[in-house]
């Protein structure tokens, strides 16, 4: 059974509801969050079962004890923690864990959401989203140095100014896409998170998916045999299981040849964006991938491509211009608005 309540306790109660505040606007996914400034009143709560977590402050949870819950994390106030109460007749055990209260709230949910992937039971309610299916679109080109990555990333940004949209980099060396430290998850530790137990998808991509101009990204893979050894099963396994989720409406992914057969994940994209450039050299690689693709069995693939020539930029805008800006955007702007009149491409 999904647990899809949580509940905070704090006889602070500015800090209570400015957590509640921060837990809807940030956390993305779909709990009911229930507040508490009465501890004397926790015991009362009778859908225990159902609450992934208890967040309690300490001076809350000296008063109370775990009051029956069975998953609690506390809010630490001071050095010296009080002890843990014995868990109420109803429960085998009471699995306490403790975190600083006065640290980012960034910090609290992502050491809520450590917490929450322990169980083998979901978290969070199912999606109640009842749009179309995430639509996957393809980014590949065999011609190298032709701005891929930033045409992807830019009409990922634009596509999230109306619909939630996830991006995904497939390049064994990616460059920084976004603000990273060693410590942060990527998209081997999603594939490893999806293989253990994918029915915990939605909290999986909330640890690990980055937000930038409005666009969620998945970290890319940090290591380049670790790319080339995953088999494109396991990727489209791992699509498909977003899509279950319903929180996406686009699902971007920026390919390069080091995936695995990477003209299946191609196959799964309702089209694909593959951008050359104006010289014999360019043209000769389209022809060669162009062939490789007919005697490959995927004449699909190419049939749902889009060709293109990108004019010469003067200028390129940094990738954090929010929303984007300059020559790119535009010209993305317009090659999404000719598609949905039905005359865009070369």
């Amino acid at each position: 059974m999904n647990r899809t309540i949580l509940v905070i306790c704090d006889t602070e109660e500015e800090y209570c509801y400015r957590l509640d505040d921060y837990l809807r606007e940030h956390l993305d996914v779909s709990f009911e969050i229930v507040d508490y400034t009465d501890p004397d009143m926790l015991s009362g709560f009778a859908r225990k079962k159902e609450t992934a977590v208890l967040i309690i402050a300490q001076n809350a949870f000296e008063q109370s004890g775990t009051a029956g819950f069975d998953r609690v994390l506390i809010l630490d106030e001071k050095e010296t923690t009080a002890s843990v109460a014995e868990p109420e007749t109803g429960y085998a055990e009471t699995i306490v864990e403790h975190t600083e209260k006065y640290q980012s709230s960034e910090e609290i949910v992502r050491k809520l959401l450590d917490f929450c992937m322990k169980f083998p039971d979901g978290a969070g309610k199912k999606a109640t989203y009842s749009g179309p299916d995430a639509e996957l679109i393809g980014f590949y080109s065999p011609v190298g140095r032709c701005l891929q990555t930033t045409f992807a990333m830019t009409m990922g940004k634009i596509l999230s100014e109306k619909e939630k949209t996830l991006y995904l980099n497939f390049e064994p060396y990616a460059g920084k896409l976004v603000a990273e430290t060693e410590m942060d998850s990527d998209l081997s530790d999603l594939l490893y998170y999806h293989e253990c137990n994918p029915e915990k998808m939605p909290l999986y991509l909330e640890k690990v998916r980055k937000n930038i101009g409005g666009l969620d990204l998945i970290p890319p893979v940090k290591n380049l045999f670790q790319l080339s050894e995953v088999k494109s099963t396991q990727w489209s396994e791992l699509l498909l299981e977003i899509r279950r989720t319903l929180k996406y409406r686009y699902i971007l992914l920026d390919l390069s040849d080091t995936v695995h057969m990477f003209p299946e994940l191609l196959r799964m994209c309702s089209r694909v964006y593959s951008i050359t450039r104006p010289d014999e050299d360019a043209a000769a690689k389209m022809q060669q991938y162009e062939k490789m693709l007919q005697k490959s069995g995927y004449e699909d693939v190419e049939g749902k491509t889009l060709r293109l020539k990108l004019p010469l930029f003067r200028q390129l805008s940094p990738q954090e211009s929010i929303p984007p800006q300059g020559e790119v955007a535009d010209y993305i702007r317009q090659l999404l608005e000719d598609e949905e009149q039905g005359h865009a491409g070369i």
